[in-house]
């Protein structure tokens, strides 16, 4: 995807920036959870920075024409004080909120406890509308005790808390062979975790398509391969060009356009082609997500996650074990 482009004036140069109208915030770092001042900072000003993690080159990111942000985080808590501001802006903005429950095995070290992550997400929903909070369990592992019998009811403790403010569930199986970092992270820490096998993910998910039909939301997985339509689980896009549309109001003159742009029949020599939306081809092949801009820089969370694939290994196990070296010093 070829990007718009602005020119910005920094410190009395022109620099070209791309100028996007969807930007993902952010799939490589929790920027809500631990960057929300700067972001805001960098919303206002008009532009951010990003540095491509494969070839350190630097990219100017200009907000002239935004029309969207799709917010990940697994603690959106420190956006509350912006909320009016965002809201205050013409562009589109929805949550994909990660709730795992991994509390006993310490698979997420650095996450909020439990109950002030539900309550986090129940005011969230409470203010920016159910439409807009999709509701993450990701991924979903085992081992280290963890059955699809324990999954599933843990699902079920967060669910029948959370399904009231939310229209859908989202879940992915941890992905561990893809990832030589996490394996280097797991065998250094001592973590016997694995991905569950295809009759598990099926027991697992036909417990989810009954759990969300008595909830009346709806289910799909992320970047999965395995058919889960018998259980009325659908295949997701993340970053949703149909949910966009949805929330898209009249005054979103950059999303509008946007849409018009990329669902205009095209003319060309065989006649009118059929009009899409380009996916993402920067992720994973079983992503189905629409385009939108990177955002947020790689070995830079703070949650510590074990299956965690954006942080470098040494990263994670270190601060990880001091994490737990400190917790253990605060018991005695």
């Amino acid at each position: 995807m070829v990007w718009k482009k602005h020119t910005l004036h920094i410190d009395g140069q022109k620099i070209n920036a791309v100028a996007p109208e969807i930007i993902s915030v952010s799939r490589s770092t929790d920027i809500p959870a631990f960057y929300a001042q700067d972001f805001m900072n960098d919303l206002r000003r008009g532009w951010s920075e990003w540095i491509n993690p494969f070839n350190s080159e630097k990219t100017y990111i200009s907000y002239e024409n935004l029309g969207a942000i799709v917010f990940w985080s697994k603690n959106p808590d420190p956006l509350f004080p912006h909320l009016e501001e965002l809201d205050s802006y013409n562009f589109t903005y929805y949550f994909q909120f990660t709730l795992n429950d991994y509390v006993k095995e310490f698979f997420e070290p650095n996450v909020s406890p439990l109950e002030k992550r539900i309550a986090t997400f129940v005011r969230l929903s409470e203010h920016v509308g159910k439409n807009r909070m999709v509701w993450r369990y990701d991924p979903i592992i085992l081992g280290q005790g963890l059955t699809p019998k324990i999954i599933a009811d843990r699902i079920a403790g967060i669910g029948k808390r959370i399904a009231a403010y939310t229209e859908k569930l989202v879940f992915s199986f941890v992905d561990i062979a893809d990832y030589r970092k996490v394996r280097t992270t797991l065998e250094k820490l001592g973590i016997f975790i694995r991905e569950p096998l295809p009759d598990e993910m099926h027991e697992i998910a036909e417990a989810i398509g009954e759990m969300t039909a008595k909830w009346c939301i709806t289910a799909a997985t992320c970047g999965e391969k395995e058919d889960f339509s018998t259980y009325g689980i659908s295949k997701n896009k993340c970053v949703d060009d149909e949910l966009l549309q949805r929330l898209l109001k009249p005054e979103n003159k950059n999303l509008s356009e946007f849409f018009k742009r990329h669902t205009a029949p095209q003319l060309s020599l065989f006649g009118s082609a059929k009009p899409e939306i380009p996916r993402d081809r920067g992720q994973r092949g079983e992503c189905r997500c629409i385009i939108s801009k990177a955002f947020g820089r790689y070995d830079t969370c703070p949650h510590l996650c074990v299956y965690c694939y954006a942080n470098s290994s040494a990263t994670t196990v270190r601060q990880y074990q001091n994490l737990k070296n400190n917790m253990k010093s605060g018991l005695e």
